[in-house]
């Protein structure tokens, strides 16, 4: 699946659009740096937000255990389709990448 550059002028809406479609998600957040390596900061945990403030410049990615904040965020670079986020890989003030996988959870409907 291609990726696309976000607009920063984007990031809020597209984010706050995002949120409200994560049921039953999970995210791996993955950190790679020339002075860092490959880090895995977290696997397989429970998205529950995805925020940007602009007026702070802050990207933040909640889950039920932890919340992962990017100051600075220099570019973002989303796989998604029409229906679905895949992953995101954001570019921070460092040049540090944070990649972003995630995992949509069958859902089974209720029973009847």
């Amino acid at each position: 699946m291609p990726t696309h550059t976000l607009k920063r002028a984007d990031w809020q809406s597209y984010f706050a659009r995002i949120t409200r479609r994560l049921q039953a998600t999970h995210v791996a957040i993955e950190i790679t740096g020339a002075d860092l390596g490959a880090q895995v900061q977290a696997e397989r945990l429970k998205l529950t937000s995805l925020d940007y403030d602009p007026e702070a410049d802050l990207l933040t990615i909640a889950t039920d255990v932890l919340r992962h904040r990017i100051h600075a965020p220099a570019e973002i670079r989303v796989q998604d389709s029409v229906d679905r986020l895949d992953a995101l890989e954001i570019v921070d003030a460092d040049g540090h990448r944070q990649i972003l996988r995630l995992e949509r959870l069958l859902t089974l409907p209720p029973p009847a």
